[in-house]
């Protein structure tokens, strides 16, 4: 019986050890599934220029509303927002550089650009401006794809276009009275009857 009994603890030990190395294997591959891509990232990558920022996510379209008959009531037009991140910003000559291109793109004032680049060097996001035609938004996109082209990273590619609709109501009042109306009022947004909905 002790034979047996010793058969049997050295067939668990076996199995204890086959254990242990399967957990010792899973949580190596594990660490070198974590350092490896840490090391590619902060060691050989250090000091490359950064890729341009994923844009935010925007207000949702809302859709139309028609009557019965078909007329429209509401909408939604689109135009752009235009932020930016200004702590990839190396250089002053960088935001002037994007400043005057985002006025001679889409109007929007080289001087209050660079000093909203300027104020907020540090931060991860700014609003330059609330919106933006769609054409103006197409030209800053096109120069974009250009430049991302070329080699190197020029100041406009940290620069981002968000969607963003903006509700129309083609009867003016009348129109909002029966949907519901949403408006802008400076930076503030405020909801009236059952604009939410």
């Amino acid at each position: 019986m002790s034979e047996q009994h010793t058969v049997t603890l050295e067939s668990i030990q076996k199995r204890d050890v086959w254990r242990f190395w399967m957990l010792v294997f899973g949580f190596g591959a594990l660490a070198i599934l974590v350092v490896v891509p840490l090391f590619v990232h902060q060691i050989i990558q250090y000091g490359q220029a950064r890729p341009p920022g994923q844009a935010h996510q925007g207000e949702s379209p809302r859709g139309n509303i028609v009557d019965r008959n078909g007329a429209l009531l509401a909408a939604d037009r689109f135009s752009y927002e235009v932020s930016a991140t200004p702590s990839y910003f190396r250089s002053e000559e960088e935001r002037m550089e994007a400043a005057r291109l985002l006025e001679e793109l889409a109007g929007i004032p080289a001087a209050e650009t660079f000093n909203l680049l300027s104020t907020y060097a540090d931060l991860k996001f700014v609003r330059l401006a609330p919106a933006i035609s769609l054409e103006a938004g197409r030209r800053i996109l096109e120069e974009q794809a250009i430049l991302a082209e070329e080699s190197g990273v020029h100041p406009l590619l940290n620069v981002t276009l968000t969607p963003t609709p903006q509700r129309y109501y083609p009867e003016r009042a009348v129109g909002a009275q029966v949907v519901g109306s949403l408006a802008i009022l400076g930076d503030a947004a405020w909801t009236q009857g059952v604009s939410g909905i």
